[in-house]
């Protein structure tokens, strides 16, 4: 009875002491319901994967899917996508739509974006279309494309991201200063 009971009083003070040392409960994000909201995701940070390579990356201050649509509404975004030659290229927006089935992404007229090619190059616009899968942008309606040296304005931007290829094809109009 005795070794009965100190070893019961052995385990009592056990597991007293190790309590402290037991992982602590991990909370689990609750889903948020408010009217026909039903995810809302906080710092979001989506890879996409080419084989074992980071194809592009997303980060998104949150999302937000709503009931019954294939789409997340995102804030503060910063879409990073690195070339096969080694360019990164970032699309930085305060708002826009993600396509979660497509893999598009999208800033509607007003959004506000800037595109940042590599060596000091940003593109600036207020709408775009970008497609993840074949590395294309599209951006109708005015474009400024500002660099060290010069600014190049015009309309209706379309861009192959992986070729480097960028072409505005209306209403061009170039600034450059030595």
């Amino acid at each position: 009875v005795f070794f009965f009971i100190f070893l019961m009083g052995m385990v009592v003070l056990v597991m007293g002491i190790t309590r402290e040392k037991r992982p602590k409960k991990i909370e689990s994000m609750e889903t948020i319901s408010i009217g026909d909201l039903t995810q809302r995701i906080e710092d979001l940070h989506l890879i996409h994967f080419r084989r074992e390579d980071v194809d592009w990356e997303l980060a998104a201050q949150n999302a937000v899917i709503r009931n019954g649509e294939e789409d997340a509404s995102i804030q503060e975004i910063d879409i990073t996508y690195i070339t096969k030659g080694g360019t990164r290229v970032r699309l930085l927006a305060a708002k826009g739509r993600y396509s979660i089935n497509k893999n598009v992404f999208s800033v509607e007229e007003g959004g506000g974006v800037n595109i940042k090619v590599g060596q000091g190059i940003t593109i600036k616009s207020d709408n775009l279309v970008w497609s993840g899968d074949k590395k294309e942008i599209h951006s109708e309606g005015k474009i400024q494309v500002i660099g060290e040296k010069f600014i190049l304005e015009g309309e209706d931007l379309v861009a192959n991201v992986e070729d480097g290829a960028y072409e505005i094809n209306k209403n061009i109009k170039a600034t450059v200063w030595p």
